[in-house]
């Protein structure tokens, strides 16, 4: 807009976050300042009419990407930022056929059977425990290692856990191995006989 033979500028919008991941259930505190905005309405992750500049923590309820965005209007226009906080869960397990220790344990989410850089991984220690594990959907898989009851290497010995939803806790072993690979997975206990407590 034009006032007095000068025009008016556009607002400008700054807007961040204390940290760009985070574990489910935390807070972050998104920053936001302004110049030449007399309004701001949030929107996404978060809502409401925010001042001009401020903080807020904020907590982060859903897995996944949280969309912070942030309108502000003045009298030279509109402009808007946003910022993006992934929220993650983490479990903690253990690999079974006797413990494995030093087995690589990681989320294959490809469906290659195969460790790249991007995917999550871990080693289990000494008494086949992993823990602090970044959950994603995918296959659980645990390669190698050492059977801790006969010391023995297991070379390119490979179990896995069909992952479709987060626990606190995972257990992989050759029966979830077995039950990954079925049409109906959930029939495993009837189909070995397992008591299913």
């Amino acid at each position: 807009s034009v006032s007095g033979g000068q025009a008016t500028p556009a607002p400008t919008v700054n807007l961040s976050s204390s940290s760009a991941s985070v574990t489910l259930n935390t807070s972050v505190t998104i920053t936001w300042s302004t110049t030449n905005a007399t309004s701001c309405t949030a929107s996404g992750a978060w809502s409401g009419s925010k001042t001009t500049s401020g903080s807020e923590d904020v907590s982060i309820s859903i897995a996944g990407d949280n969309s912070f965005s942030l309108s502000c209007t003045g009298s030279g226009g509109s402009r808007s930022a946003s910022t993006t906080v992934e929220s993650y869960q983490i479990f903690n397990g253990i690999v079974v056929d006797g413990y494995i220790r030093g087995s690589d344990v990681f989320i294959d989410t490809n469906n290659n059977y195969s460790k790249e850089n991007s995917e999550y991984a871990t080693t289990t220690d000494y008494e086949g425990k992993f823990s602090n594990l970044k959950y994603s959907n995918g296959n659980l898989i645990s390669s190698g290692g050492f059977d801790l009851d006969t010391g023995i290497l297991l070379d390119r010995f490979f179990l896995l856990n069909k992952l479709s939803s987060h626990s606190d806790f995972i257990v992989i072993t050759p029966i979830t191995t077995v039950a990954a690979f079925m049409t109906n997975p959930e029939n495993i206990n009837s189909i070995l006989g397992i008591d299913a407590s």
